[in-house]
């Protein structure tokens, strides 16, 4: 349903099903509920827009994420014992917030 361009195609079926029916009996109340229609469309396709954004905008990061934890835990395994480990141990930890957060949000 909040599929942006599903928004339009449904508000034009609906109008189309019921603009006979509308011009019956109580023309003026008809008119108005086939109106909040229209006005509540363009909300629905923002709102369709901002799920699809925030959707591919958490993938983004799990993914980007994801490939931190991936070359650290490379990094770690060819470390020879220097200081890397611990700035290596606050980079995942950082990464690891991160793919918690957009879990969350």
């Amino acid at each position: 349903m909040f599929e942006p361009p599903t928004v339009f195609v449904f508000l034009l079926g609906l109008l189309a099903l019921f603009s006979q029916q509308a011009l019956q009996d109580n023309v003026f109340q008809n008119m108005v509920q086939l109106g909040s229609l229209v006005l509540l469309s363009p909300i629905a396709f923002f709102f369709g827009r901002e799920f699809k954004r925030r959707e591919k905008l958490e993938k983004d990061i799990e993914e980007k994420s994801r490939k931190i934890l991936n070359e650290v835990d490379a990094l770690k395994n060819k470390e020879d014992g220097i200081s890397e480990g611990k700035v290596l141990d606050d980079i995942e930890k950082q990464a690891k917030n991160l793919s918690e957060e957009a879990k969350n949000d």
